[in-house]
């Protein structure tokens, strides 16, 4: 990616979404790691289809958690959530 073009992350294929309930977990096979998430975690996920762009997600995380985080704490969370499924092998 260039630095003037827009992050538009990109989950692995491989990684499996687990529902159990209230709560989510991935699976990811290929490392044999199991990665709890909150909501927040699991929509930044749902997000990270290699189309949405960080801008394009904090808007629509903003919409879904309206009035829980705002603005400076949203976009922060994003980029920590992104950073921690790179860290850990998740993203392509």
């Amino acid at each position: 990616m260039r630095a003037s073009e827009p992050e538009m992350p990109k989950g692995r294929s491989d990684v499996s979404v687990i529902d159990y309930g209230k709560e989510t977990v991935l699976y990811d096979a290929r490392n044999k790691s199991v990665h709890a998430l909150n909501p927040a975690a699991m929509s930044i996920w749902r997000h990270c289809d290699g189309a949405t762009t960080v801008t394009a997600l904090k808007e629509a995380l903003a919409d879904e958690f309206s009035g829980v985080v705002d603005g400076p704490d949203l976009e922060r969370d994003i980029h920590t959530a992104i950073a921690q499924f790179r860290e850990q092998g998740l993203l392509e």
